[in-house]
C-alpha cells in the first residue's frame, strides 16, 4: 500500500485525465539510459513526460527493501510552499507542485500539474512535454525497483516499475571517479587470496570469491573512467539501438590488412586484431572474443605463446601485442560463448592509450572446404569499440583440377606463343613449388619438374 491517508489525492483523482510516462536518462539529462548494469554511485535522471495538456497527478516511489539500494531526490525545495520548484518544468503549468512523502514503508515524491490549493479549475495552462524531473542514485549492489504511479489508475499500486541492476563500486578511494588511483589500489591487491567481509581487500574483490584476480580486473575495466557517459548511437532520433564508438575500430585481418582472404584446406594463417582510432578517441583496455562461424571448417589455437619455451610442441601461438600496456593484465584463453574460439584481454590503465596497429594475434587453421567467418565480440560494457570480422574462402586442391596447368592457355599455334614469356612462366612455376607446402603434398618433385620442363620446351 502506498499511503493510507492523503484525502486530497482521493478527491483530486477524479480530475486526472492526462497521459504520462517516465523516461530515464543519464546524469546529463539528455542521453537516454540503456538499462545496462550500473555501478553503485551512478546518478540518473527520471523525467515524466506527457503528450497531453490535461490534469495529471502521480508519483515516483521506492518501497520496502528496495530503499536499501537506491534513493530519489527532488530539486530546489521551498519550505514556505513545501514545493520542490526545480523539479517541475514550465510545461507542467503554473500550478504544478512536487511534494515529498516518507513513511515506514515507502519514500518518494508526489507530482501534480494542478494543485487545487493554488488556483481554480478554469486556470489550467498545462501543455504537452516534459513535466517533472526526479534524480536517482544507486546506493549499493543489487536490484532496485522504482514504482511509477498514475493516480487516475491507482494511488495504491504503481503502473509499472523501473528496475535498475547495480554492481559493486569500482571507485575504491571514493573520489567519485574510476581512474588510475583506483587501478593502483587494485594492483596493490593483485593475486590476494584471503579477501573477507566486510573489506574484501579494499573492495577490489568485486565478485566476493576471496581472490583478486582476472575476474575482478574484467569487472573493473568495464567502468574505467566512470562516470564518463556512454557514446550512444541513436537510430531514428529516438531510442538507443546500440553502444558503439565509431572512432575506435578493431578489425580482424591477415598480415597484409586484408579482411577477405582465400586459403587452402589444412593451411594455417596468423590473424591479427588491428586497432584504428581517430583523434577524438583512444583505447586503453580490450576484452575481445573471436568466434568461428562453423567450427567444423576451421580451428583457432587459443593457447598463449610462451617465449621461454619456443621449442615446446605444446606451446601456443596466440600473443598479446598491444603497446604500451601493463603485461600482468594480459590474458589469452578459450572463448566465453564459443570455447573453440579465443579470448584476448589487455589493459593499459596509465595515461597513454594503445598505439594504433596490432593488439593481438592468433593462428587459424582451415579444416575443410567452404567459407568461414571469424567474428569479434567486445565485452567492454558493449560500448566500444566497433569490431569487424574476416571472411575466409577455403579451397581443397585435391578436389579441383590443377590450377597451374588449367591456367596455361592452349598453345596450338605460333600466334599464341608470341604473347608468352616462357622463361618467366617457368621461373614462376619453380617459385610456387618452393613456397607452397600444400602443392608439395599433392604432387612429387619429379612430376613437377617434368611439368616445368615441358613449359620450357614450348619456347623451342
Amino acid at each position: 500500500m502506498k499511503k493510507s491517508a492523503l484525502c486530497m489525492i482521493i478527491v483530486f483523482a477524479s480530475l486526472v485525465c492526462g497521459q504520462a510516462n517516465v523516461y530515464v536518462y543519464e546524469a546529463d539529462e539528455t542521453t537516454p539510459f540503456d538499462y545496462r548494469d550500473i555501478m553503485a554511485g551512478t546518478k540518473l535522471t527520471l523525467i515524466v513526460r506527457s503528450d497531453s495538456n490535461n490534469y495529471w497527478s502521480g508519483g515516483l516511489f521506492i518501497g520496502g527493501g528496495n530503499r536499501a539500494f537506491g534513493t530519489l531526490s527532488a530539486r530546489d525545495y521551498d519550505a514556505n510552499t513545501r514545493n520542490y520548484a526545480g523539479s517541475h518544468f514550465e510545461e507542467a503549468g503554473r500550478f504544478a507542485k512536487v511534494t515529498g512523502w516518507k513513511d515506514s514503508s515507502i519514500w518518494g515524491f508526489d507530482m501534480f500539474t494542478f494543485y487545487p490549493v493554488y488556483g481554480d479549475f478554469n486556470s489550467k495552462d498545462t501543455s504537452a512535454g516534459d513535466w517533472f524531473i526526479i534524480d536517482y542514485e544507486a546506493k549499493k549492489a543489487g536490484e532496485c525497483k522504482v514504482g511509477f504511479y498514475d493516480y487516475s489508475i491507482s494511488w495504491n499500486e504503481p503502473v509499472y516499475y523501473l528496475t535498475f541492476t547495480q554492481v559493486r563500486s569500482r571507485d575504491f578511494n571514493n573520489d567519485k571517479k574510476v581512474d588510475f588511483e583506483d587501478y593502483a589500489i587494485l594492483a596493490s591487491n593483485w593475486n590476494k587470496t584471503d579477501c573477507k567481509d566486510p573489506n574484501w581487500c579494499a573492495g577490489t574483490d568485486l565478485n566476493l570469491d576471496g581472490n583478486v584476480d582476472c575476474n575482478d580486473l574484467l569487472g573493473f575495466i568495464d567502468f574505467w573512467l566512470w562516470p564518463e557517459l556512454p557514446n550512444i548511437e541513436v537510430t531514428n532520433g529516438t531510442e538507443p539501438q546500440g553502444l558503439v564508438d565509431s572512432n575506435i575500430i578493431i578489425r580482424l585481418v591477415d598480415i597484409d590488412d586484408n579482411n577477405e582472404i582465400t586459403i587452402d584446406v589444412n593451411e594455417s594463417i596468423t590473424l591479427y586484431l588491428r586497432l584504428t582510432t581517430t583523434e577524438q578517441a583512444g583505447l586503453s583496455v580490450f576484452d575481445v572474443e573471436a568466434m568461428i562461424s562453423d567450427t567444423n571448417l576451421g580451428s583457432i589455437d587459443n593457447r598463449e605463446y610462451n617465449p621461454n619455451a619456443p621449442n615446446d610442441p605444446n606451446n601456443g601461438t596466440a600473443r598479446i601485442l598491444a603497446e604500451p600496456r601493463d603485461p600482468f593484465f594480459d590474458y589469452v584463453g578459450p572463448g566465453y560463448e564459443q570455447p573453440e574460439g579465443i579470448t584476448l584481454i589487455a589493459a593499459n590503465l596509465g595515461e597513454a592509450d594503445f598505439n594504433d596497429g596490432n593488439l593481438a594475434s592468433f593462428v587459424f587453421t582451415c579444416r575443410g572446404q567452404g567459407d568461414v567467418t571469424v567474428s569479434l565480440k567486445s565485452y567492454l560494457t558493449d560500448l566500444y569499440p566497433r569490431v569487424e570480422s574476416i571472411l575466409i574462402h577455403q579451397v581443397d586442391l585435391n578436389s579441383q583440377p590443377m590450377v597451374m596447368s588449367s591456367s596455361i592457355p592452349a598453345m596450338e599455334s605460333s600466334q599464341a606463343l608470341e604473347n608468352i614469356d616462357v622463361s618467366e612462366l617457368a621461373a614462376w612455376l619453380e617459385e610456387i613449388w618452393a613456397n607452397d607446402p600444400n602443392l608439395r603434398e599433392t604432387t612429387t618433385e619429379d612430376d613437377w619438374a617434368q611439368f616445368v620442363e615441358t613449359v620450357k620446351n614450348l619456347e623451342e
